[in-house]
């Protein structure tokens, strides 16, 4: 019993030991110098910060007016203030997972967020870092602020929501992950929409109210009865999220059903007339990858070209190095000047598809890209298409000599 006791004492001195060598010798200068170069290599190269004090928390770190900025056409723009940034490792459960797990607090102007974020090996080596648990909480939390980490927000919502997000995957990573979303506020606001093909509304939308309800089931999270409410239309949002590792990679497959339109948005109907459907609703699907969704992964009316979004941005990926041109499979029976043609209106597409996110990038409008047209080789309709063969290549010869010129 003795020994037991020994033991015992011995491990709290030396966590005690620990806890204050570290609280003493802490390195805030060091700490505050990294913060501002890891920013920009996490964030972009247009990403700045700036922090005040720096000091430790726990087993971590904890920083005090945190302002994060972006580069904007006149000077830095303001992105993200915190006037508290906390995160520490939890020993105990990272000795059980026997990988990092994290915990930590952000405080915001008029609210807060909590979250924990848990590690695994992911990959079939395991030789890859990702994240498998993914826990958020709060009954305050700006929700516009919260939406500008991500960097995709197309417009400026105010107000303040509840937040409890519990997804956890463990060793299998987020792909195997189980668990709940869920989203609720009132009285926020919207301004600053653009609407893709038409421009900016040019008024800000009140949002009664906002629901947003989700379960997670072996990495698919699956909307349930999701509304947003307002005094101008009521939003109805369905689909499904694939979870992968990196989140940044998940497959995006959502519904957005628009009713009750309100007087102030009657001028729009004109607008919205391919997304009609037969219901008397307005139909828009976005389909793709996260960390590829744009203005064009949407459509009006009815899906996108169908097949998984993973297929689609390894095809995506091709295009950018000018290969998977062919993607597609044609009509078996089509002729060769049919197919050259289905061929050269593919590569116009693509690189119209180019240009556009060429475009998004720096921030410009994408130059118009004319189609070309192929006209396809006339053929008698009372004939069957003529397909040549290729011309088998000449078999290797040795070159004969070059003659030479006679000497007069």
């Amino acid at each position: 019993m003795r020994t037991f006791f020994l033991l015992v004492g011995a491990a709290f001195w030396s966590a005690f030991v620990f806890v204050t060598t570290w609280w003493l010798t802490f390195p805030s200068e060091e700490f505050g110098q990294r913060i501002r170069a890891e920013v920009p290599l996490r964030l972009g190269r247009g990403s700045t910060a700036d922090v005040g004090p720096v000091g430790p928390w726990w087993l971590g770190v904890s920083a005090s007016e945190l302002k994060l900025y972006d580069d904007g056409p006149e000077g830095a723009e303001l992105r993200a203030y915190f006037t508290e940034a906390s995160v520490a490792l939890s020993p105990f459960r990272s000795l059980f997972r026997r990988t990092p797990y994290f915990t930590g607090e952000l405080e915001f102007l008029d609210g807060w967020l909590g979250f924990q974020i848990g590690t695994a090996q992911t990959g079939k080596k395991g030789n890859n870092w990702g994240m498998s648990d993914l826990v958020l909480w709060s009954d305050q939390v700006p929700i516009g602020d919260l939406l500008h980490l991500t960097d995709r927000v197309p417009a400026s919502i105010t107000g303040n929501v509840s937040l409890d997000v519990d997804v956890r995957g463990g060793s299998g990573g987020l792909s195997e992950s189980t668990g709940h979303i869920k989203l609720a506020g009132t009285g926020l606001g919207l301004s600053g929409l653009e609407i893709p093909n038409v421009g900016p509304l040019g008024m800000e939308i009140p949002i009664d109210s906002i629901n947003l309800d989700a379960k997670v089931e072996n990495g698919q999270v699956t909307f349930e009865p999701s509304f947003v409410r307002s005094s101008m239309f009521t939003l109805e949002i369905k689909g499904t999220l694939g979870l992968r590792d990196p989140v940044e990679r998940s497959n995006v497959d959502l519904e957005f059903v628009l009713t009750e339109l309100g007087a102030e948005l009657k001028g729009f109907e004109g607008f919205l007339t391919s997304a009609k459907g037969p219901d008397g609703a307005y139909h828009f699907f976005c389909r793709g990858v996260l960390q590829r969704m744009s203005a064009s992964s949407c459509s009006a009316g009815k899906p996108g070209i169908s097949g998984r979004a993973t297929r689609r941005a390894a095809a995506d990926d091709l295009a950018e190095d000018g290969e998977g041109v062919d993607a597609g499979m044609g009509d078996p029976n089509e002729t060769d000047a049919e197919r050259q043609q289905r061929r050269a209106e593919l590569r116009e597409k693509l690189k119209a598809r180019r240009e556009e996110r060429r475009a998004e990038r720096l921030g410009k409008t994408p130059p118009v890209v004319p189609t070309k047209e192929v006209d396809p080789a006339p053929v008698e309709p009372d004939e069957e298409p003529v397909v040549e063969e290729p011309e088998e290549p000449p078999p290797d010869e040795e070159p004969l000599p070059e003659e030479e010129e006679p000497l007069e």
